[in-house]
């Protein structure tokens, strides 16, 4: 795989951006405002948060930025969630002034972005069985002269599906075999 020097340089934009992130954590541990744990686990939820920023600004604008982003903010929010549950799970967030009360709160401001994020990619049951939740499955164009659609798959039934007007539709056997 080559890179162009654009790409490359992006990449570099990319890790710079993780690297601020991490810069001022070594003195703030040394001089013991803070745990490494707790940088730790700060780090895994501002670095992704970062980079969400940084593909905002530097990714060409389209479905897999868009994706990206939300793939990126959902990690975050979900290393958030888990640390708030397993507090309360834990009772540790007591000795840090944290009640069950606030904890609660945050796992209910957490867990309501994370679950439109998880609703947005995941579009809902399968059409054609109604066994099991879509997945992205790629893009077609349905006419010589359309836009690009997103398609769907089913795990269960291994149906291929798209979205006309509000409504699910079967993909025509001949952009099957095309995708692939």
């Amino acid at each position: 795989m080559t890179l162009t020097i654009a790409q490359m340089m992006k990449l570099v934009v990319f890790g710079a951006a993780a690297s601020v992130c991490l810069l001022p954590m070594k003195p703030i541990v040394e001089e013991g405002l803070a745990s490494w744990p707790a940088v730790l686990l700060w780090e895994a939820i501002a670095i992704p948060l970062a980079q969400a920023v940084v593909a905002f600004a530097m990714v060409k604008p389209g479905r897999f930025r868009d994706g990206l982003i939300l793939t990126l903010v959902g990690i975050s929010l979900a290393v958030a969630l888990g640390a708030a549950i397993s507090l309360y799970a834990g009772g540790g967030g007591m000795r840090g002034g944290l009640t069950p009360g606030f904890l609660l709160w945050v796992i209910l401001l957490l867990g309501i972005p994370l679950t439109r994020v998880f609703l947005y990619l995941l579009p809902g049951p399968c059409p054609g069985c109604s066994r099991s939740l879509l997945l992205p499955d790629g893009t077609f164009r349905p006419g010589p002269r359309e836009s690009l659609k997103r398609a769907y798959r089913c795990g269960s039934c291994a149906g291929r599906f798209w979205k006309h007007q509000g409504e699910w539709k079967a993909m025509p056997a001949e952009v099957t075999r095309s995708m692939w």
